[in-house]
């Protein structure tokens, strides 16, 4: 109830209306490329829902089916088209958690793996991974890189 309509369509732009400018801007390259890999960042959210604020999740699941259909539209073109749901402390998160302390130990208790993920060590690894030829038969896919969080709830 506390969503505003500029809210909602602020979200849906950044998260959907973004998704879908790249991708057809990023179309004709990946198609001339030898290796086209189109990966989306996304969240467990649209999984599980998350509390408070409708709209994230709801992008969030909403770019889940845009990847599947890009998927299967551009497979043929031997592109790749997957997602990523990260889970990292990133600059924001650490800012936050230096003023709440307490927050951060219970966000890290919800972890399988009892801590956030590193950026770059963990999750640029992971797309790195999706982008190299061991993933060269995984297409269509969400992919959830957040030690174990999604499993924990």
């Amino acid at each position: 109830e506390d969503i505003t309509d500029e809210m909602w369509t602020e979200q849906c732009g950044v998260g959907l209306n973004a998704a879908f400018f790249l991708a057809r801007a990023a179309y004709p390259h990946l198609k001339a490329s030898a290796a086209g890999r189109f990966i989306l960042l996304s969240s467990s959210q649209g999984l599980h829902g998350g509390a408070m604020n409708p709209a994230y999740p709801g992008v969030k699941n909403a770019q889940r089916g845009f990847m599947k259909a890009l998927a299967r539209e551009w497979g043929p073109d031997e592109i790749l088209v997957n997602a990523i749901a990260p889970a990292a402390l990133t600059g924001p998160a650490a800012a936050y958690f230096e003023r709440n302390p307490e927050m951060r130990a219970m966000t890290e208790a919800s972890f399988a793996l009892g801590r956030l993920g590193d950026s770059r060590d963990d999750i640029g690894a992971a797309i790195a991974a999706m982008c190299s030829d061991y993933f060269r038969y995984v297409s269509g896919q969400l992919i959830v890189v957040d030690g174990g969080n999604y499993t924990a709830l």
